[in-house]
This record gives structure tokens, C-alpha cells and sequence, in this order.
């Protein structure tokens, strides 16, 4: 059973609150602006900048994912906040290096306004990507608006009794997005992350690129 404020990893919580039966939407890049770090194994292990596709296909075994970001081709950045625009090719290209038999879908669709029927997903996984969506400019400015359309958007799509996972690195996103939640009626669990943000798969450590230091599980009631 978790503490309400309790500090877990990445792993702990996906491995708590994910099973095989699941139908999950991861949300954002495992590639992108990261994919060159996933070239330094020496520094990231062999699996790239985020724990979340190898964790749920090799620890917890669920085939059923469905990976969405808003583009589909390789970009040249065009300013200093380009190389944190999402890229599915290039997710797709990463894990294509790491996984022979993969059965991920990989559709390219707005976070905001997405494709997808209503009610479609068991769980929804969002790591860090609500914090590209919500901030822009140098100073972080944030886009109230966008929070409205993401968190209106995963609940429209997500099933009911289903489960919103946000990981979060910063603490006014993270409550900015718990108080968002609330209006919203879900039964929440939060807290902050452990300290040690490493994880082990295949006998392999492996250090995220981004590490999060925040999480939110959201029950749809």
C-alpha cells in the first residue's frame, strides 16, 4: 500500500500501478532531443534518456502501448526550444535499437487535441512532457489554458476507473497539475520522488536524461 506522501521510483510506481492487461498511452519522446545521449552508454546504460517504454516492456511485460508525439520526421532546430519538440521517428528509432519484437503503435497526434476515441486507455503516462507543453520562453511562462486542454483531453480519452500517471521535475508544475486534478474529481496520490533516480534492466544500470523528482497517480472515479 502507498503513503500518501511517500517516495518511490519511477519503477516502484509503474510496477505498483500498471499490469500486463493494461491498454497504455505513453505520452512524449523516449527519443528526441535526448537520442544522442542514448549513442553514450558508458554515461546512460544502454536504454536511452527515459525509463518508461523499457520499464513497462521488459519489467512489467505489457505489449499494449500506444506512443503518441506531435511529429513524425527528423527536424533541424530552428532556435534554442526546437530540440525539445517531440519527434516520433526518432522515438521509433531508438526503440527499434533497443527491442527486436516490439508491438508498439506509434501514432502522431496532438496531446491537446488527440485522435483517439473517448474512453480508450486503461492508463496514461505522462513524464515530464506536460512541463514542455505548459511552459514557454526563457523565463518559463506558464500556459493555464493548456493545462485546461490536457488534463480535459486525458480525460476524455481514459477509461473509466482508469489512472493518469504524471511524473514532474518541477514543483510549481507538480501542484499546479495536483490542484487541476482536483477540480476534476480524481482520487490522487502524490509525492516526491526517491533520491537515487537509476534503474536496472537486462543487468544493465541505466540513468535518465531528464530525472523527475515529482509524481502524481490519478484515479478516474
Amino acid at each position: 500500500m502507498f503513503n500518501f506522501f511517500g517516495k518511490y521510483t519511477e519503477e516502484d510506481i509503474l510496477t505498483k500501478f500498471v499490469n500486463t492487461t493494461h491498454s497504455v498511452l505513453v505520452v512524449g519522446p523516449f527519443g528526441g532531443y535526448g537520442s544522442q545521449e542514448f549513442e553514450k552508454s558508458d554515461e546512460y546504460g544502454g536504454f536511452g534518456n527515459d525509463p518508461i517504454i523499457p520499464l513497462l516492456i521488459r519489467k512489467i511485460k505489457n505489449n499494449n502501448l500506444t506512443v503518441i508525439d506531435i511529429k513524425g520526421g527528423v527536424h533541424t532546430p530552428s532556435n534554442i526550444f526546437a530540440p525539445f519538440e517531440g519527434d516520433l521517428y526518432r522515438t521509433k528509432e531508438t526503440i527499434d535499437k533497443l527491442f527486436n519484437h516490439s508491438t508498439i503503435k506509434y501514432v502522431i497526434t496532438d496531446a491537446l487535441d488527440s485522435s483517439f476515441k473517448g474512453e480508450t486507455f486503461d492508463i496514461i503516462i505522462d513524464r515530464i512532457t506536460h512541463e514542455f507543453i505548459c511552459l514557454v520562453g526563457y523565463k518559463l511562462r506558464f500556459r493555464e489554458n493548456n493545462l485546461d486542454r490536457l488534463v480535459y483531453e486525458y480525460n476524455r480519452i481514459l477509461k473509466k476507473g482508469g489512472k493518469i500517471i504524471f511524473f514532474s521535475r518541477r514543483w510549481f508544475m507538480h501542484r499546479r497539475v495536483y490542484k487541476k486534478l482536483k477540480m476534476w474529481d480524481y482520487k490522487l496520490i502524490k509525492g516526491s520522488m526517491k533520491k537515487a533516480k537509476k534503474y536496472t534492466i537486462d543487468k544493465t544500470m541505466n540513468k535518465p536524461f531528464y530525472k523527475s523528482r515529482f509524481y502524481i497517480v490519478a484515479f478516474k472515479v
